[in-house]
């Protein structure tokens, strides 16, 4: 008897009728796991991260008392345009640029 299910497939002829075909171009991508949707994000978590990112709180110190990924965290702070501290090297060219206090004679 012929299978509809198979038509034109003559070459997966020794796949039984039960056996799930994949599509020609899933073969060429790898397999991945759905993702499993994450909460939204509610006001106190918000508020608590646009109140401690700006300051020298770690960022994965955050991510751990809010639950949620380091990478979740910065991409969330990006959105809300918030911005670490400078640090380093970035500091000491910030403070170069600042022209000295201005005095009066």
């Amino acid at each position: 008897m012929f299978d509809s299910t198979l038509a034109g497939l003559s070459s997966f002829h020794h796949i039984g009728t039960d056996a799930v075909v994949r599509p020609w171009f899933s073969f060429y991508r790898p397999f991945t796991f759905a993702k499993t949707p994450q909460s939204r994000w509610s006001l106190d978590e918000i508020n608590y991260l646009s109140a401690s990112y700006p300051t020298n709180t770690d960022a994965p110190f955050i991510s751990k008392l809010i639950g949620r990924p380091l990478a979740a965290v910065r991409r969330k702070a990006q959105r809300l345009g918030l911005r670490r501290p400078l640090r380093g090297r970035a500091a000491d060219a910030a403070f170069a640029m600042t022209p000295p206090p201005r005095t009066f004679r």
